[in-house]
C-alpha cells in the first residue's frame, strides 16, 4: 500500500480544483485567498463538516467540505448569490446550501478521478456532527491526507476542504494541468 508523491499531488490538486468550482459563487464574488493548510489550521477553528465519498473497487476517497457559519461567511452569501431565497438568510440554516455545494464539490472531483479509474461510485453529502475530528478521519489503510482553507482579508478560515485516500493496495493518479482547465458545460442537462 504505497501512493507516490505525484499522486499525492494530484489529489491535493483534485481537492483544491473541486472546492473553487463547487465555490464558485462565493469566491468568483469575494477576495477571499486559498492557501494549503495543515490539520492544526483546520482543527482549531469549529467549523461544520460535510462528508462525500467516492468508491472505487481498490480504494476509497472521503473529502470534507468545512464551513465556519457566521457573519464572515454569510455576509459572503449575501453579496455573492442572486437566488433572492439564499440572500435573506437571516438566521436560517446553511446546511442546504452547503449539502448542494457538497454535491458540486463531489461531482467535480469524480470527474478528475474517472481520468485515472473508470470504476468509481459517489455518495450521497452526509452532514457530520461539529463533534467529529480530522482524528475520527484518520481510519486504517488511509495512505494520503491534505487540507486547504480559504480566508478573509482578516485571516478568518470560513471555508475549507479536506481529503483522505484509504486503499489496501497501491494507487495511482496522474493527471496534469489541462485535466484541471475550466471545462464549459459540465453538469447540465441535456435534453435529446
Amino acid at each position: 500500500m504505497s501512493i507516490s508523491p505525484k499522486t499525492q499531488e494530484c489529489f491535493n490538486k483534485v481537492l483544491s480544483h473541486s472546492l473553487r468550482t463547487a465555490a464558485s459563487d462565493i469566491l468568483n464574488a469575494s477576495t477571499l485567498t486559498e492557501s494549503a493548510a495543515n490539520d492544526e489550521d483546520i482543527t482549531r477553528i469549529r467549523m461544520s463538516r460535510v462528508m462525500l465519498t467516492i468508491a472505487a473497487i481498490n480504494f476509497r476517497i472521503h473529502f470534507l467540505l468545512h464551513y465556519k457559519d457566521g457573519a464572515a461567511l454569510r455576509g459572503l452569501l449575501k453579496t455573492s448569490l442572486t437566488d433572492e431565497s439564499l440572500t435573506h438568510l437571516g438566521q436560517a440554516s446553511l446546511e442546504p446550501y452547503f449539502l448542494e455545494m457538497g454535491n458540486r464539490f463531489c461531482g467535480e472531483a469524480k470527474r478528475l478521478c474517472y481520468e485515472g479509474f473508470d470504476h468509481l461510485g459517489m455518495s450521497t453529502p452526509c452532514l457530520l456532527s461539529q463533534s467529529t475530528t480530522l482524528r475520527d478521519m484518520r481510519l486504517p489503510h488511509m495512505i494520503h491526507e491534505g487540507h486547504v482553507r480559504f480566508n478573509t482579508a482578516e485571516a478568518k478560515t470560513v471555508i475549507a476542504g479536506s481529503v483522505f485516500v484509504y486503499s489496501l493496495e497501491s494507487v495511482s493518479l496522474d493527471l496534469n494541468d489541462t485535466h484541471f482547465a475550466e471545462q464549459k458545460g459540465l453538469g447540465e442537462l441535456e435534453f435529446f
